[in-house]
């Protein structure tokens, strides 16, 4: 079994224990948001969505669309970011970042264009 297909099930199972998780957030979604500080979109496991990622995601959605973005659609937006974020700690959780090599190299390939766009 390659080394990919021997973590196929535990992320498949990662990634329905998230969204399970998240389905159950979502019930409480309203009075949990207003916990929130006015910088925060969302906190997933203790790790924080800003709402300068959201605005960014969002920018970007819009871009991609004719129309204005629904509140919907923002709420859409927002629980693709918390999926996101429950997935890479699944990934992390599973020692992905150590043994894939091309999440290895995708981290490599972020870390590099940040210090080069801190340096423009």
């Amino acid at each position: 079994m390659n080394n990919n297909n021997k973590h196929s099930p535990w992320l498949i199972a990662g990634a329905l224990g998230g969204l399970v998780a998240v389905a159950i957030g979502m019930l409480d979604v309203d009075s949990g948001r207003s916990a929130l500080p006015p910088q925060v979109a969302a906190i997933v496991n203790e790790t924080t969505i800003s709402m300068e990622t959201l605005q960014r995601t969002l920018q970007r959605q819009q871009r991609d669309s004719e129309d204005l973005l629904s509140d919907e659609d923002q709420a859409w937006v927002l629980q693709r970011l918390v999926d996101e974020e429950l997935l890479v700690q699944r990934g992390i959780e599973l020692g992905l970042a150590e043994s894939e090599i091309s999440v290895r190299s995708a981290i490599v390939n972020s870390v590099v264009a940040s210090v080069t766009a801190e340096a423009d």
